[in-house]
């Protein structure tokens, strides 16, 4: 039957559908929302410890950055990987630059000098150094720590520098202030001599570390990705990743390789 003329013609307002809303069986109208992408399995860090550790089977150097903000489990992913080298003898000597906070972040025999491992040596092995200030005017030697990591390896002596902040071997600019931590990013591993170095940020590093390290990457801030990814040196399916990550959790990036999908979580404190 068709209107009288004149009167007005009611219609149905057109509403899209909402993507977001899962369709009902037979209803139409209805679109079905994707469902979100799986995540894969989080695997134990020490699968990931037993990949970046490899060359020390081999008694060669390793070359390790820890990147992650504040709070991210950076810290204790240290932590773990020194305990997982220690408990199968693959470092005999650890020197830890653990300067950033008024009490030790890491156990150890404090030292305010590299140099008096020698003089006074260890009693046991594998033995942990802690380089702390001796007071508000005093800051030990990155360059002099590294130069003694050198020296042991050349002893044929298994040793790795930590340096909790990488910042402190560094310009402003991200270049090394620290001569002797360049020599050793880039002659340490034939020397048995290792490195562990920390950053907040990915920014301003110097290329002689990252193109010949590995990367443990924990949480990092939007700003940060996409430096990385700007920068090609991750993809922008790693950089997902890495905004994704709970405290605790990793992703890795060996010395010769790419993030492969893995995620990984340290131990809880």
């Amino acid at each position: 039957m068709r209107p009288s003329e004149g009167a007005p013609v009611q219609t149905v307002p057109l509403v899209p559908p909402d993507p977001f809303v899962q369709a009902q069986p037979g209803a139409r109208g209805a679109v079905a929302s994707s469902p979100p992408a799986r995540r894969r399995a989080v695997q134990p860090a020490r699968i990931a410890w037993e990949r970046i550790s490899a060359p020390l089977r081999e008694r060669l150097g390793t070359r390790i950055l820890f990147i992650g903000i504040t709070g991210s489990g950076k810290t204790t992913g240290v932590k773990d990987y020194l305990a997982f080298l220690q408990a199968r003898g693959l470092i005999e000597i650890t020197i830890i630059h653990d300067v950033k906070k008024p009490t030790p972040q890491y156990p150890g025999r404090v030292l305010y000098d590299a140099r008096g491992i020698f003089i006074d040596p260890p009693d046991k092995y594998p033995a942990t150094c802690v380089l702390r200030k001796r007071n508000l005017d005093h800051m030990p030697s990155v360059d002099g720590a590294a130069r003694v990591v050198m020296e042991m390896g050349y002893s044929d002596v298994t040793a790795c520098l930590v340096i909790d902040e990488f910042q402190r071997a560094l310009t402003d600019g991200g270049k090394f202030e620290s001569a002797q931590t360049r020599k050793l990013f880039c002659e340490g591993l034939g020397l048995h001599a290792s490195v562990i170095a920390t950053k907040q940020m990915p920014q301003l590093m110097p290329t002689e570390a990252t193109g010949q390290s590995a990367k443990v990457y924990f949480k990092a801030t939007r700003e940060g990705v996409n430096y990385l990814i700007d920068d090609r040196k991750i993809s922008r399916e790693h950089g997902d990743a890495l905004l994704g990550l709970d405290v605790g959790e990793f992703t890795l990036v060996p010395e010769e390789g790419d993030f492969d999908g893995e995620i990984f979580r340290v131990p809880a404190p």
